[in-house]
């Protein structure tokens, strides 16, 4: 759907208030259509203020995710090295039994 493309075409208000309520039956109240479609004004476009709630709220949910990549790289990068930690520890491990079992043999 495209947002850029508006056209003006004068409506009656209770031709209009009729949409509304259909539209609003469509999306259902609960949901987070029907917040949209009843915080917005009948005057105007009704996406003009989600447009700048949306670009306000973008740093929070960019820096969010930021931080959750590097959180991920993080435990990812420390989960191998405790895997090759442990792997050498084994391999040790198995060199000082061999050196105890061939030393009481």
């Amino acid at each position: 759907m495209e947002s850029a493309v508006h056209a003006a075409v004068p409506l009656r208000v209770g031709k209009k208030m009729r949409k509304r309520r259909e539209l609003d039956a469509l999306v259902g109240v609960g949901s987070r259509g029907g917040r949209l479609l009843s915080a917005s004004s009948d005057e105007g476009e009704p996406w003009g203020r989600r447009t700048s709630r949306r670009r306000r709220s973008r740093p929070f949910f960019r820096l969010a995710a930021a931080l959750a990549l590097c959180v991920c790289v993080v435990s990812a990068a420390t989960v191998l090295w405790l895997f090759v930690d442990v792997r050498r520890q084994i391999v040790s491990l198995r060199i000082d039994m061999d050196r105890v079992v061939n030393i009481k043999n």
